[in-house]
This record gives C-alpha cells, structure tokens and sequence, in this order.
C-alpha cells in the first residue's frame, strides 16, 4: 500500500505552502522540475520523471533518500509514469507521441532498467493493463 499522504514534489527555490510538511528531501532526480510522480503498491519505492532539458526517469528509495536507478526516459515530453500494481519491477512512461514500458532488470553489470517502445498493433497482455490504466486516469483528471 501506498504511503497515506499525498505525494508533491518542490522545487528547492520555492517553499512548500504551509500546510505541508516536509517528509524527505530527494536531490538530483531532475534539473527543473517533476512532471509525474508514482508509489510502487508496498509504498516502498517512488518513480519521478523529470521536466524538459532532461526528462529523467529516477526510481528513488524515499525513505533513505537514495536513487536506486537513473536513466533518460525520452527524447521529448513525457507526463505520466506509473509502476504496475501487480509488480513493482515494471513501470511505463507515456507523453507526447510515444509510450514505454520499463522493467528492472538483473545484468551482469547491476540492476538496469531497460525500456522498450510501444508498439500499436502488437502489445504484450501485461502492457495492455498499463494504457488502461492511463488513459483511465487521464479521463478523470480531465473531468474534474
């Protein structure tokens, strides 16, 4: 389960309003802002994907502070990430133009992760679950 409050992402420049309050402070994860952010289901991992130049997609271990994975999630915007409810070890990205799936992965070097393109047409059954999931939330979002 989720952490039972709110997640929203400040600028170091810009305080947050008074009403919250600071829980953690997470640095590096992109150079100008966050345009999503998700929990993993357990509430033990926090997914970021950061604002133009960079578009940076960070898996954070919040409690400690810690990045835990780190790479360029697309060339272009991207407004959404989202870890899949069922396993914490896949996440998608979606913005303009594109979706990706992600998953963390064991190599030889270390844990990755790895990032494939959707293709329309052909869409893997797990990968289905995720744009459903999207759009679902994109539709009340506009409807509020």
């Amino acid at each position: 389960m989720a952490p039972l409050f709110p997640s929203c992402a400040f600028q170091p420049n810009s305080p947050p309003p008074p009403a919250f309050k600071i829980l953690k402070v997470l640095k590096s994860g992109t150079e100008r802002g966050y345009s999503s952010l998700s929990w993993t289901a357990s509430g033990t991992a926090l997914a970021s994907v950061g604002c133009s130049p960079d578009y940076l997609l960070t898996v954070w271990d919040w409690e400690s502070e810690r990045i835990t994975l780190h790479t360029k999630a697309f060339g272009q915007d991207v407004f959404k990430v989202a870890f899949s409810k069922d396993d914490a070890g896949r996440l998608v990205t979606a913005g303009a133009g594109h979706i990706r799936f992600w998953e963390m992965a064991r190599t030889f070097t270390g844990l990755k992760l790895q990032g494939e393109i959707g293709k329309f047409g052909k869409v893997r059954e797990n990968a289905k679950h995720f744009l459903v999931a999207l759009l679902a939330e994109r539709s009340e979002a506009r409807s509020v």
